[in-house]
């Protein structure tokens, strides 16, 4: 398997059909990739807050109570509006770069409609399969907050070394919580991409699709391998996305905090806004990436021949003749008498 030619093809794909960042768009906005940025904001801010006076801003808070919360409800609907249409948008993805590759259209109208179509079943992939990992979540959770009531009802009283016992355990169960948590992780988003696919190109139901994506998965058919390649230019886009916030960022909130509560606001929705179109390349050369590699890893690739050299591009030979040629004459035995 060609990881890094396939790669390329995935690129030159995603820079040939723009129709396809349309989708790549909403399946972005919707999605809740940007966490490196999240810190790198929520630090910025912590700075800032440390050093400058928010007077200011909490003054602008409590004038503005109402407008906040009607802009709060809004943010919600457009939210919820956004991850509806970011599930089609994935498998309309899916379904384009497929078109592509069998050297169809590509129009995100067809996108939509494949998208709409699949939507309960690509849903429910993405549901059953996050199952796992928020169950381990909701146990250390529980197991967090119990032994804060565990602490805080043995300080005075002769259950407090029972509590610290039970908060030490807690803290050396917390790497192992987390080696489970990672590799869920990695189970989840292997499979995931790999039923998704199924579920959308072969037509089978969210069951059938998440026990193919396991199965495969078993049979090392080259799926952790494109896992860990498609890291390499996530760590990149990760990478660009936080300087680029840092350097936008930082000011944007020393100016909030100094009391341009109105244009730091704006400032932060249009770089917001603005993000969204590296996002949108970023997220439909990925899906790309994992549906080229799952045509060539289920035998749909199609093999096209590399022309000999000195023949052009789209050179055709000509067809074999189906007419008969003329039989040659045949030979003169004998002599033709004179007249």
């Amino acid at each position: 398997m060609d990881y890094f030619g396939i790669l390329k093809r995935a690129w030159d794909v995603t820079w040939r059909n723009k129709a396809l960042w349309i989708l790549g768009f909403f399946a972005v906005a919707s999605s809740s990739g940007g966490g490196t940025s999240g810190t790198s904001n929520s630090a910025s801010w912590r700075q800032s807050g440390s050093t400058a006076n928010l007077e200011p801003l909490g003054a602008w808070v409590d004038q503005n109570l109402a407008l906040i919360v009607a802009g709060v409800a809004l943010l919600v609907v457009f939210a919820v509006v956004m991850f509806l249409l970011g599930i089609a948008a994935r498998g309309g993805l899916v379904h384009l770069v497929n078109e592509a590759e069998e050297g169809r259209p590509v129009k995100a109208r067809d996108g939509w409609a494949v998208g709409f179509r699949y939507w309960g079943r690509t849903f429910m992939i993405g549901l059953v399969l996050a199952l796992p990992i928020i169950a381990v979540i909701a146990v250390m959770v529980l197991m967090l907050f119990g032994a804060g009531l565990g602490l805080a009802a043995g300080v005075d009283s002769a259950s407090s070394l029972a509590g610290l016992g039970f908060g030490g355990a807690l803290c050396c169960m917390l790497p192992v919580f987390i080696i489970v948590i990672v590799g869920l992780g990695f189970l989840v988003g292997v499979i995931s991409e790999l039923a998704v696919r199924y579920g959308v190109l072969q037509d089978v139901t969210f069951g059938q699709a998440i026990k193919r994506g396991w199965e495969d998965l078993r049979a090392k058919r080259g799926a952790a391998v494109m896992w860990l390649v498609m890291l390499l230019p996530q760590f990149a886009y990760g990478a660009v996305l936080a300087v680029v916030s840092l350097i936008v960022l930082i000011p944007v909130f020393l100016l909030i905090a100094a009391g341009g509560v109105i244009v730091g606001v704006l400032l932060l929705l249009l770089f917001v806004i603005l993000l969204l179109l590296p996002g949108a390349v970023y997220n439909t050369f990925y899906s790309a990436s994992w549906t080229i590699f799952f045509r060539r890893m289920t035998g749909a690739e199609t093999v096209v021949a590399t022309p000999a050299a000195g023949v052009g591009h789209g050179y055709m030979p000509s067809p074999p003749s189906s007419e008969s040629e003329t039989p040659p004459a045949p030979p003169i035995d004998e002599e033709v008498p004179e007249a």
